[in-house]
């Protein structure tokens, strides 16, 4: 084999593979420039931090159960966008966490289905699950599924559900065109209690 050159060829240059992670001041800008408050937003980015600090100590031990994934990753999550315990209910009807748009607790009143799944196993599996809980309910949108660091929102469009947006907390990207759907910013801003199916 013949590896001689011409050192005055020029070479060819390859294209630069675009970084699809973004910080997360670009999601912050996001959410301001739509009505999210600073204090929120602040919250938030405290939350993440710890969210990607305990999720990096689960990966060099054990994973953690589902009961872990959400009392320590799901639900403080919620809770930094906004979500008031009075409006969260752990394993209510089975649901695994259970989001109303109002008070009282109660079928007409539920906004949001989450279904959880042990950190690792892929998340957007448990879609149908989410939306057996989402069935009949009038209020109840979006669905969302998650292993705790990875979050799959869904929103109903006419009789069915599809993946409106995805994100990964510790590693933000603005779409994933391999599901067709948008990333973080979108993501995080569906999953408010004040978001309305504008999309």
């Amino acid at each position: 084999m013949n590896l001689n050159f011409d050192s005055n060829e020029e070479l060819v240059k390859l294209p630069t593979v675009k970084k699809r992670s973004i910080p997360f001041e670009s999601v912050s800008d996001y959410l301001f420039d739509n009505g999210v408050s600073s204090a929120s937003i602040e919250t938030l980015s405290t939350e993440i931090d710890e969210l990607v600090r305990i999720a990096k100590w689960y990966q060099k031990f054990n994973n953690p159960s589902e009961f872990e994934t959400v009392a320590y990753l799901a639900v403080s999550l919620l809770r930094a966008l906004g979500w008031t315990p009075q409006k969260m209910a752990i394993e209510w009807n089975k649901v695994d966490i259970a989001l109303f748009s109002n008070l009282p607790r109660k079928d007409d009143n539920l906004s949001v289905a989450v279904e959880a799944k042990k950190k690792g196993n892929s998340c957007l599996t448990a879609i149908s699950q989410a939306q057996r809980y989402a069935e009949g309910k009038q209020k109840c949108m979006r669905p969302i599924v998650t292993d705790g660091l990875r979050y799959g929102i869904y929103l109903k469009n006419d009789e069915s559900f599809y993946l409106y947006a995805y994100f990964n907390i510790t590693d933000l990207k603005e779409s994933y065109p391999i599901y067709d759907c948008h990333g973080v910013k979108e993501a995080l801003r569906a999953m408010t209690p004040e978001w309305m199916n504008d999309a």
